[in-house]
């Protein structure tokens, strides 16, 4: 009987992410990648190894919006936390337009990246967001994601990401739709 395939990724030398931390981001590594810089990361990230790139928006954000500049601010900043208490660090992660948030699981396969991001969704879920002095807000986000192919390039890996994203938004919040290669 052959060796069964695992959907854990193989790990990434840590001289590789050191490097990479170094050479992708002028702060700190906590902090997600700006568009201008998650951009080129992928496209780097992508010659060298294959993954899913995950698409990532909050649901509902006009109810965040309407409390104003202060609630967008504290959102988005209880949202990077749970996404990043929900990938590994050598995972990429960014910001992208619109308020988005992308990411690339470095050699993650369907199964693992829809694992991943419900635990996201779960995460941000149980986050506690004080919409106003006297109300507990809901935060929640959806996400779409594909795997990477051969031949792609980043901008349209994350537009391949953001259609499944959209297709997981139509279908109510907290939803998950990673497409297979």
């Amino acid at each position: 009987m052959g060796a069964r395939r695992s959907n854990v990724p193989e790990p990434i030398p840590p001289e590789l992410i050191v490097e990479r931390r170094r050479s992708y981001q002028a702060e700190p590594f906590a902090q997600p990648l700006s568009q201008e810089q998650f951009l080129p990361a992928l496209e780097d990230a992508m010659q060298n190894a294959r993954g899913t790139v995950l698409v990532i928006d909050a649901d509902q954000f006009s109810a965040i919006r309407a409390q104003g500049e202060g609630a967008i601010a504290e959102a988005m900043q209880l949202i990077e936390r749970a996404i990043r208490a929900s990938v590994r660090a050598e995972d990429l992660v960014g910001r992208i337009k619109g308020g988005k948030f992308a990411i690339f699981l470095w050699g993650a396969e369907a199964t693992l990246s829809e694992q991943i991001a419900t635990r996201i969704c779960e995460s941000v879920e149980d986050t506690i967001f004080l919409a106003s002095a006297r109300q507990i807000g809901t935060l929640s986000v959806s996400v779409g994601g594909t795997q990477t192919q051969l031949g792609q390039g980043a901008q349209q890996e994350i537009e391949r990401a953001s259609e499944m994203l959209a297709e997981a938004q139509a279908q109510g919040r907290s939803v998950v739709r990673v497409e297979a290669a």
